[in-house]
């Protein structure tokens, strides 16, 4: 069963204003057809390049690490982190995505063989990145008639009007959760990602986040790894464009006995690691100093 099915639709474009809702494939009509991302016949197991997409909207995500060891030193049970870097990026001053889906599933490689289990992952539960604080001011007003005594009199109302103002706070949101994908029985093998923008400011979702996913397995079988987005793009995006739905990536594939690059993390004591302290997510990257003065000569 293909994970993006289980995307719900019902969600999807929720938050969006004055539009239905609206999935927005990510390149446009006439493009060639063959962009999805493939893995290499020659070197098939853990792309480096999950999914890239361009066109009104750029969309990626790569793998920043992949270590393969074990939960613990004392019981030795197989396990392997997985961190993913995606990035949502508007390509024009025009363009913003005001929401994100991401789906992950994890399966065997080959049928009766067991699969890997979701035993952590960050972000997991709602956050808020980024809030603003806004006041906002409303009138409430009061009629009194005053008027005489004669069937024929001349009235007059007097209005008492009182201001209250209050204070809120906004913010953009990520929200992770771990569940059952494909079935309705067994561990939990994925993990999902939703990202809304900031429904008063408008300045779309965040623009990176480094999404750790740490599994349990039984065994050194290879395993798999089946990967969705879906977004909402303002409606000027949505309108100036004609999209086309997008190919199937392949599946990404892994090999716990293949040998990684070097890294940091203990391989041996997996379980032990905080995954919040290897996760982060951006709003805007801004440079520092970016102003710059010369001299002119005389």
């Amino acid at each position: 069963m293909d994970c993006s099915d289980d995307i719900s639709e019902s969600h999807v474009g929720e938050f969006a204003e004055n539009s239905p809702a609206f999935s927005v494939s990510l390149y446009l009509e006439g493009e060639a057809s063959n962009l999805h991302t493939e893995n290499d016949p020659n070197d098939p197991f853990e792309r480096m390049n999950v999914i890239e997409r361009h066109g009104r909207v750029g969309i990626s995500c790569e793998h920043k690490h992949i270590v393969h060891g074990f939960y613990d030193d004392k019981d030795r049970q197989p396990c392997s982190l997985v961190v993913f870097d995606f990035s949502f990026t508007p390509n024009g001053p025009a363009v913003r995505i005001k929401e994100a889906y991401v789906v992950v599933k994890f399966s065997a490689m080959k049928k009766g063989d067991p699969e890997p289990v979701v035993q952590a992952a960050y972000p997991k539960g709602m956050f808020g990145v980024v809030p603003t604080t806004h006041r906002e001011t409303s009138a409430r007003s009061a009629g009194i008639n005053v008027g005489g005594g004669s069937p024929f009199q001349v009235g007059a109302e007097l209005k008492v009007e009182n201001s209250i103002e209050c204070e809120t706070i906004s913010h953009s949101t990520v929200k992770g959760s771990i569940d059952k994908r494909g079935r309705n029985w067994g561990d939990k093998n994925s993990v999902s990602w939703s990202l809304w923008e900031n429904p008063k400011t408008k300045t779309g979702i965040v623009t990176s986040m480094q999404a750790p996913v740490l599994l349990r397995r039984r065994d050194m079988s290879q395993f798999k790894a089946t990967m969705t987005i879906k977004i909402v793009a303002d409606t000027m995006s949505q309108l100036g464009s004609v999209f086309k739905t997008d190919p199937k990536d392949d599946d990404v594939w892994y090999d716990p006995e293949r040998k990684g690059p070097m890294n940091e993390f203990d391989v041996k004591n997996l379980g032990k690691l905080d995954l919040k302290s290897i996760a982060g997510v951006t709003f805007l990257n801004v440079f520092q100093n970016g102003i710059k003065e010369e001299s002119l000569g005389s």
